[in-house]
């Protein structure tokens, strides 16, 4: 039942400490106690969101540390997978990383963003970005060649390859591959 508090009301003062240790034993007392509580935290709905936050600038960090990686490889020619899964230096590379990033550790045995083709995805992504701004800077030069020359290699096949130079604001000369080709014949015939 309820208390008498609450229907009667309190007049006896002498019995108050009394009175007030009992009450505060009650189901209504707790129940009351649980709902200000409560009040003053914030909603599942507001929690779950914060922690989804959390878990998304997490996810982030964690992706741009492995784009990072995956960036160092391959501006230094190195193979970003070997002939084992595990061995492979990306993978081997975000392992140490763990050193300096410890929740890098449970983003690896997550292992969503590892596939062969999500970093073949993120290879392209790069390499068309690097494309774009190779040529954002041919478009700005002043200046630029293009320069064409073959060559046979020990089986005698043959291979065109065009190159781009271009000098940018600060006179630095730059030269970049466009393409190799191979060729049947490069002769006049």
């Amino acid at each position: 039942g309820r208390d008498a508090f609450l229907t009667t009301g309190f007049d006896n003062w002498k019995k108050a400490g009394e009175s007030f240790t009992q009450h505060s034993k009650s189901a209504v007392h707790r129940e009351a106690v649980l709902k200000f509580h409560s009040l003053r935290q914030p909603s599942i709905i507001t929690q779950l969101n914060d922690q989804a936050k959390l878990d998304q600038a997490k996810h982030r960090e964690m992706l741009l540390k492995q784009i990072s990686s995956l960036k160092y490889l391959l501006r230094q020619g190195l193979a970003v997978r070997g002939h084992e899964e595990l061995e492979g230096n990306l993978r081997q590379l975000l392992l140490l990383r763990c050193e300096d990033c410890p929740s890098m550790k449970a983003w690896i045995e997550e292992n969503k963003y590892l596939s062969p083709q999500i970093l073949n995805e993120l290879i392209g992504i790069m390499s068309n970005q690097l494309l774009r701004d190779i040529l954002h800077e041919i478009k700005e030069a002043v200046y630029f060649a293009l320069t064409a020359d073959e060559a046979s290699d020990v089986s005698h096949k043959e291979q065109l390859c065009i190159n781009v130079r271009w000098v940018n604001d600060k006179f630095v000369i730059n030269e970049a591959p466009v393409e190799l080709i191979n060729v049947p014949r490069t002769d006049s015939s």
